[in-house]
Protein backbone atom coordinates (compact mmCIF):
# COMPACT_ATOMS: atom_id res chain seq x y z
CA UNK A 1 0.00 0.00 0.00
CA UNK A 2 1.32 3.43 -0.91
CA UNK A 3 1.32 6.39 1.47
CA UNK A 4 -1.24 7.96 -0.86
CA UNK A 5 -3.61 5.03 -0.27
CA UNK A 6 -2.76 4.72 3.43
CA UNK A 7 -3.82 8.30 4.12
CA UNK A 8 -7.05 8.30 2.16
CA UNK A 9 -6.20 9.53 -1.33
CA UNK A 10 -6.93 12.81 -3.01
CA UNK A 11 -9.65 14.11 -0.68
CA UNK A 12 -7.50 13.74 2.42
CA UNK A 13 -4.34 15.00 0.72
CA UNK A 14 -6.27 18.05 -0.48
CA UNK A 15 -7.45 18.74 3.06
CA UNK A 16 -3.91 18.44 4.44
CA UNK A 17 -2.59 20.78 1.74
CA UNK A 18 -5.30 23.34 2.55
CA UNK A 19 -4.42 23.14 6.26
CA UNK A 20 -0.72 23.51 5.43
CA UNK A 21 -1.26 26.67 3.38
CA UNK A 22 -3.50 28.20 6.03
CA UNK A 23 -0.56 27.83 8.40
CA UNK A 24 1.97 29.11 5.87
CA UNK A 25 -0.11 32.20 5.26
CA UNK A 26 -0.17 32.84 9.02
CA UNK A 27 3.64 32.80 9.18
CA UNK A 28 5.12 36.29 9.32
CA UNK A 29 8.37 34.84 7.97
CA UNK A 30 7.08 33.29 4.72
CA UNK A 31 3.58 34.56 3.96
CA UNK A 32 4.98 37.32 1.74
CA UNK A 33 6.04 34.75 -0.86
CA UNK A 34 2.38 34.10 -1.58
CA UNK A 35 1.15 37.67 -2.06
CA UNK A 36 -0.73 37.89 -5.33
CA UNK A 37 -0.64 34.11 -5.84
CA UNK A 38 -3.79 32.36 -7.10
CA UNK A 39 -4.21 30.16 -4.04
CA UNK A 40 -6.95 28.01 -5.57
CA UNK A 41 -4.61 27.01 -8.38
CA UNK A 42 -1.70 26.60 -5.98
CA UNK A 43 -3.70 24.32 -3.68
CA UNK A 44 -4.73 22.17 -6.64
CA UNK A 45 -1.17 22.08 -7.95
CA UNK A 46 0.30 21.21 -4.56
CA UNK A 47 -2.31 18.52 -3.94
CA UNK A 48 -1.16 16.85 -7.14
CA UNK A 49 2.50 17.34 -6.23
CA UNK A 50 2.10 15.86 -2.74
CA UNK A 51 0.03 13.00 -4.16
CA UNK A 52 2.90 12.15 -6.50
CA UNK A 53 5.39 12.32 -3.60
CA UNK A 54 3.15 9.84 -1.75
CA UNK A 55 3.13 7.47 -4.75
CA UNK A 56 -0.38 8.35 -5.86
CA UNK A 57 -1.59 7.78 -9.42
CA UNK A 58 -1.44 11.46 -10.42
CA UNK A 59 1.05 12.82 -12.91
CA UNK A 60 2.80 16.07 -12.02
CA UNK A 61 2.74 18.56 -14.92
CA UNK A 62 4.12 21.63 -13.16
CA UNK A 63 7.39 23.44 -13.71
CA UNK A 64 10.48 21.87 -12.27
CA UNK A 65 11.42 23.00 -8.77
CA UNK A 66 14.40 25.07 -9.86
CA UNK A 67 12.42 27.10 -12.40
CA UNK A 68 9.44 27.52 -10.07
CA UNK A 69 11.55 28.98 -7.25
CA UNK A 70 14.51 30.59 -9.04
CA UNK A 71 13.36 34.22 -8.81
CA UNK A 72 11.97 34.09 -5.28
CA UNK A 73 15.23 34.45 -3.33
CA UNK A 74 14.21 31.87 -0.76
CA UNK A 75 16.60 31.64 2.18
CA UNK A 76 17.48 28.46 4.03
CA UNK A 77 15.73 29.88 7.07
CA UNK A 78 12.55 30.38 5.05
CA UNK A 79 12.82 26.87 3.61
CA UNK A 80 13.21 25.47 7.13
CA UNK A 81 10.19 27.46 8.35
CA UNK A 82 8.01 25.97 5.62
CA UNK A 83 9.41 22.49 6.31
CA UNK A 84 8.55 22.84 10.01
CA UNK A 85 5.05 23.99 9.15
CA UNK A 86 4.68 20.96 6.91
CA UNK A 87 5.97 18.61 9.63
CA UNK A 88 3.50 20.07 12.16
CA UNK A 89 0.65 19.87 9.66
CA UNK A 90 1.36 16.24 8.83
CA UNK A 91 1.60 15.28 12.49
CA UNK A 92 -1.57 17.19 13.38
CA UNK A 93 -3.39 15.41 10.56
CA UNK A 94 -2.54 11.96 11.84
CA UNK A 95 0.46 11.02 9.73
CA UNK A 96 2.58 8.59 11.77
CA UNK A 97 6.12 9.61 12.64
CA UNK A 98 7.79 7.08 10.33
CA UNK A 99 5.82 8.42 7.36
CA UNK A 100 6.44 12.02 8.42
CA UNK A 101 10.17 11.24 8.38
CA UNK A 102 9.91 9.74 4.88
CA UNK A 103 8.04 12.79 3.56
CA UNK A 104 10.41 15.21 5.28
CA UNK A 105 13.42 13.41 3.75
CA UNK A 106 11.88 14.06 0.33
CA UNK A 107 11.30 17.70 1.23
CA UNK A 108 14.85 18.13 2.53
CA UNK A 109 16.25 16.84 -0.75
CA UNK A 110 14.52 19.74 -2.54
CA UNK A 111 16.43 22.46 -0.66
CA UNK A 112 19.19 22.41 -3.25
CA UNK A 113 16.77 23.56 -5.97
CA UNK A 114 14.46 25.75 -3.88
CA UNK A 115 16.90 27.81 -1.78
CA UNK A 116 18.52 30.66 -3.67
CA UNK A 117 22.19 29.81 -4.38
CA UNK A 118 23.58 32.85 -2.57
CA UNK A 119 21.36 31.97 0.40
CA UNK A 120 22.30 28.30 0.72
CA UNK A 121 25.88 28.84 1.89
Amino acid sequence: MTLFEKYGGTAVISSVVADFYERVLESERVAHYFEGVDMVSLLDHQTTFLSVVLDGPQVYHGRNMLDAHAKLGITMEDFNEVAEILRDTLEDNGVVSEDVATIMDSVASLAVVIVAPAQSE
